[in-house]
């Protein structure tokens, strides 16, 4: 399966996720722990996330995941950013145990991430009118600040699919009147790992 998604930075988080309340389900909060893992050699990484949902009806939910992506990043004609990635992913019952395999069989760790999420769904209509189920939520990356994301899933990726795929998330964006000016073209990780180098520089100079 195929993940469509890009993401945007938010100037009100609050404001923003209130116009969404007013067209979207809401699915839960959600605290994500992630630990990166590299293995250098065939230049692979998995990611371990290790989650706590709770629920609209408060239930708490528990899961740990492993995670597993071919990421690819696109640019429309326009020159708006978004992503294409191909994800397996499955969960397991011990993340020490998990992480003892990598281990074992090269990896490092070479990033911590966490997230605090508000998690919703929008089904939106795009300019071929099929209904479209996709995943918003926004973030909070510690040491980055406040995001949100959108994504859909797919099992064609190809490019004309995917254009349309993603002219159905800038919908969403418009709707949100946020600017697709705010869309982020970088990873994560590459943002983090930015803000690390930025502040072993302070440490020396």
């Amino acid at each position: 399966m195929y993940e469509v998604e890009l993401k945007a930075w938010l100037d009100n988080k609050t404001e923003t996720e209130n116009k969404l309340k007013n067209f979207a389900i809401f699915d839960g909060f959600f605290e994500k722990q992630d630990t990166y893992y590299h293995l250098k050699s065939h230049n692979i990484t998995v990611r371990i996330r290790e989650e706590k949902i709770t629920r609209p009806n408060d239930q708490i939910e528990n899961q740990i995941l492993v995670t597993y992506k071919k990421k690819e990043s696109r640019l429309s004609e326009n020159g708006e950013a978004y992503e294409v990635n191909l994800e397996k992913e499955f969960t397991i019952s011990s993340k020490e145990d998990f992480q003892e395999i990598l281990f074992d069989s090269g990896y490092e760790i070479s990033l911590e991430k966490h997230k605090s999420v508000s998690s919703y769904y929008v089904n939106v209509e795009n300019i071929l009118e099929t209904p479209i189920s996709c995943h918003v939520e926004f973030c909070y990356i510690e040491k980055l600040g406040d995001f949100i994301e959108i994504e859909t899933l797919t099992e064609d990726n190809s490019e004309k699919n995917t254009t349309k795929l993603k002219e159905a998330l800038i919908l969403i964006l418009e709707k949100l009147e946020i600017p697709t000016s705010k869309i982020e073209k970088r990873y994560y990780k590459e943002m983090l790992k930015n803000v690390y180098i930025y502040q072993i520089l302070m440490m020396i100079f």
